[in-house]
């Protein structure tokens, strides 16, 4: 890492008028905060020794850490906010990548998935904002999706039949049985032409990722059984008291408390300048 920032400094020193953009500078922050010092002289000779604009992308959360741990860094920032965007606005984001990432990935869209992504994006995936969040949860879903289409069983049932022939093939030399090799050596060219036509068959159908695949991927990312991920908000929020109330004994009044707290934070009845609730 200290190297590749040595190297950036050096060709940046010998650009004309550069401009340099971090992006994801949350995963320096990481290194920065953390036991290796050498990683934080790096990033302070980096915003020290340069004199030209550096843009950074990062979020809230990392720049707190950076705050509390090297303050010295932060005080090297001009720091503009930006707010996390609208569902509508991640919805025209999403769509912008949609095709950037089928062409990647080799895959297709349904229709409604951008929709379905960025909803439940906002409501499970809490530690990013939209539309980072809903980009994070399709490609992660597509990427699924590419490793199935790639993980074909005929494929394997080809390969085991390769192994199985070369071992013959290895038996029938070694026992000078020619007339046995030639054969081999015919099935052993048909099983791999077999193979590239699968391949080439692959490679021209994209699958279609639909919501079912975009409900698992979720389900796996953030642990929340499938068969909830399903449920419009409106149900989870009316049963969410019962719910509480199976897993917490004996605080039914809190319970209701904090429940009434999140049915108002819904509808719209809270003031962002304070919390949910104070209890």
């Amino acid at each position: 890492f200290e190297g590749h920032v040595s190297e950036l400094i050096h060709d940046l020193k010998n650009a004309v008028k550069p401009i340099l953009f971090i992006d994801n500078f949350d995963s320096i922050v990481e290194q920065t905060v953390g036991d290796r010092q050498s990683s934080y002289g790096a990033i302070y000779t980096l915003f020290t020794t340069l004199d030209i604009p550096i843009i950074v992308n990062i979020t809230s959360k990392a720049l707190s850490l950076l705050r509390r741990y090297k303050p010295i860094i932060v005080k090297k920032f001009q720091i503009i906010d930006v707010d996390e965007l609208s569902e509508k606005e991640a919805n025209v984001a999403l769509a912008y990548h949609k095709k950037e990432l089928e062409n990647f990935h080799k895959i297709q869209y349904d229709d409604d998935i951008i929709d379905l992504c960025v909803k439940l994006s906002k409501r499970y995936i809490v530690d990013k904002p939209l539309p980072f969040s809903a980009i994070e949860v399709l490609d992660q879903c597509s990427a699924e999706q590419k490793s199935k289409k790639m993980n074909n069983p005929e494929l394997r049932e080809i390969e085991n039949e390769l192994l199985t022939l070369e071992g013959i093939k290895n038996e029938s030399v070694k026992k000078d049985d020619i007339d046995n090799v030639k054969n081999i050596d015919k099935l052993i060219n048909e099983a791999k032409l077999r193979g590239v036509k699968i391949k080439e068959e692959m490679e021209h159908s994209n699958p279609i990722i639909t919501k079912t695949e975009l409900y698992e991927t979720i389900s796996k990312m953030v642990g929340v059984p499938l068969s909830n991920l399903s449920k419009s908000e409106k149900e989870i929020l009316s049963n969410i008291d019962k719910v509480l109330k199976k897993h917490i004994i004996g605080q039914d009044e809190a319970i209701e408390s904090v429940t009434r707290a999140i049915k108002r934070n819904k509808i719209g009845l809270y003031l962002n300048t304070k919390p949910i609730g104070s209890f």
